[in-house]
């Protein structure tokens, strides 16, 4: 459903796509997802988001997307994202909010997603990053903060 006009994914969207596994969204004109819009995808392993106008993140909007291991919600205006967004996520290995206007990574955003091996960040507004935000991210091959406002990195932040 990539590059079209999407305005809005309605609550029971795909509530009777309960097998549902990837689903691409990219390049529409979405603003509003309701939290609950994916409350019946628990075999939702791959989205992708990107190039939308989402201004904000509900922190239950992936709460029963278990097995969702690939986020892509790069360039849709995404201002902040709460620590509990991703507390249900310990599947995701790949995460990309780039190009957003994301200004802080809070403590324990991350927390949860062991696997997380691949996480963009690049071209946001992020001036701080707290010393715990990476604390269980073992695995993070790729992390990119580059094109930020970062003025400090803390000695024990990767710790």
């Amino acid at each position: 459903m990539s590059g079209n006009k999407i305005n809005s994914i309605q609550p029971d969207t795909f509530i009777y796509n309960m097998e549902l596994e990837w689903l691409d969204l990219e390049g529409n004109n979405i603003s509003d997802v309701h939290p609950s819009t994916f409350q019946n995808n628990f075999w939702l392993w791959y989205l992708k988001m990107s190039g939308n106008k989402i201004n904000s993140i509900h922190p239950d909007m992936f709460i029963h997307s278990r097995l969702l291991q690939w986020l892509d919600l790069k360039g849709t205006n995404i201002s902040a994202v709460h620590p509990s967004t991703f507390q249900n996520n310990n599947m995701l290995s790949h995460i990309d909010m780039s190009g957003n206007k994301i200004n802080l990574i809070q403590p324990d955003t991350f927390i949860h997603n062991t696997e997380l091996e691949w996480l963009d960040l690049r071209g946001n507004s992020i001036t701080d990053v707290h010393t715990s935000a990476f604390q269980n991210n073992i695995k993070i091959e790729h992390l990119d903060l580059s094109t930020n406002l970062l003025n400090v990195i803390y000695s024990n932040t990767f710790q």
